[in-house]
C-alpha cells in the first residue's frame, strides 16, 4: 500500500452541501485534507465550480475509496481529476 498526497480537482454544482458531501467522502474513507480552495468559473453557464484539494499522506487505497463513494453522485459534473504527488 502506497502513502502519499494527492491532488484532487472536482468539477461540481455551484450549491449548498457540495464540499459537505466531498468533505464527509473524505472523511469516510480516513483521508485528512491539508487543504481546500473552491474557485467558480466564469466560463461555466451552468454555475459550475472547481473544488481542489491537496491531502494529507495517505494510502492510495483510501483515496480511491473515498472517490468511489462520490462515483454517480449528481454533484459532479465530470469526473475527479486525481494527482499523486511525488515526494516533498
Amino acid at each position: 500500500h502506497r502513502a502519499g498526497r494527492s491532488y484532487i480537482r472536482f468539477a461540481v454544482a455551484d450549491r449548498p452541501g457540495v464540499l459537505a458531501e466531498i468533505t464527509a467522502a473524505m472523511r469516510d474513507a480516513g483521508v485528512s485534507i491539508e487543504s481546500l480552495i473552491q474557485k467558480g468559473r466564469a466560463d461555466s453557464p451552468e454555475g459550475e465550480v472547481l473544488v481542489a484539494m491537496v491531502t494529507h499522506e495517505a494510502p492510495e487505497s483510501a483515496v480511491a475509496e473515498a472517490l468511489r463513494l462520490l462515483e454517480g453522485s449528481p454533484i459532479l459534473s465530470a469526473a475527479p481529476l486525481v494527482m499523486h504527488i511525488l515526494g516533498d
